[in-house]
């Protein structure tokens, strides 16, 4: 995918997950790795890598990205996402039997008042954008990060396209949010079905100062349409705006790397003027959801 590095077109190689044969040599995958290393890509870049596919990155110069390899999970109902958590193989049937009794704990938690209802910014509200206003406005959303995604329109189009038929998440939604004068101040892109966890591909903000208003406002919107919690990747500029909300946790889920030759590219990482991940990653590919 087409980058801009400080001004200048460069293209992109987004790294994409393959698997090995445990019974098999290891000298395929070894040969891949040794194509990536770093001196020979102008920017490639994953944010699903496994911890053996970071070392490797690592050892053929490559950088892991600590901050961005973490995804920040806001619960809106402990106990009914406690239920949403039961191990993959849980059947159907044994996790509904359980919600009735994640209802009534979710009731008496809010009861007592352990995790309060989030209250929207004053005169703040958001609502459907369409996907022609989105690749217009796109562009702008990241233009302040020196290493940052073109997002031309067919690239972006093409982009919303493919993210569109990833189903097991929920429909893929983008929500515009406006200031209490009626400026757009950023959007937020996810995947949702009520009753379940919304999938968070981006947050994006016209700047540092709208991030609160943003992260805020999303907030308020999903726990009010009935999600029990929202998840996705963390982007240090969001950092805090998010650390006002309490109920919310970081883990880890797998990691970011960049190899590259262009010292301001690492530059741009060392002072977190970088935009990875979400619409610019691969999360939102089967190629990638359907192994985690």
């Amino acid at each position: 995918m087409e980058y801009h590095v400080n001004g200048k077109a460069m293209i992109s190689r987004l790294l994409g997950t393959f698997m090995t044969d445990p019974d098999m040599s290891t000298q395929g995958a070894a040969q891949l790795t040794l194509t990536l290393r770093a001196r020979r890509q102008d920017l490639c870049f994953t944010n699903t890598a496994s911890p053996t596919s970071a070392s490797h990155l690592r050892a053929v110069g490559g950088v892991v990205l600590p901050t961005q390899s973490l995804e920040w999970c806001r619960v809106f109902k402990p106990a009914a996402y406690a239920v949403q958590r039961l191990r993959p193989h849980t059947s159907f049937l044994h996790k509904t039997a359980w919600l009735p009794l994640a209802k009534f704990g979710d009731t008496m938690i809010r009861k007592i008042g352990k995790i309060p209802p989030l209250e929207p910014p004053r005169g703040v509200r958001d609502e459907i954008m369409e996907d022609v206003a989105f690749q217009e406005l796109a562009p702008s959303f990241v233009a302040d990060y020196s290493v940052r995604p073109a997002w031309s329109k067919p690239e972006i189009s093409w982009i919303l396209h493919m993210a569109s038929m990833h189903k097991s998440d929920g429909q893929l939604q983008i929500r515009c949010v406006y200031d209490d004068v009626g400026r757009v101040c950023g959007c937020y892109v996810f995947f949702g079905k009520p009753g379940s966890i919304a999938k968070v591909l981006n947050i994006l903000a016209t700047s540092r100062q709208d991030s609160d208003l943003v992260v805020t406002q999303m907030l308020h919107r999903l726990e009010s349409a009935g999600y029990v919690a929202a998840q996705g990747p963390v982007q240090p500029r969001l950092l805090e705006a998010f650390s006002r909300h309490s109920a919310l946790f970081y883990r880890h889920k797998a990691y970011t790397c960049v190899s590259t030759r262009h010292r301001e590219v690492i530059e741009a990482i060392d002072r977190h003027d970088i935009f990875l991940g979400g619409l610019a990653g691969e999360s939102w590919s089967r190629l990638a959801s359907d192994f985690y």
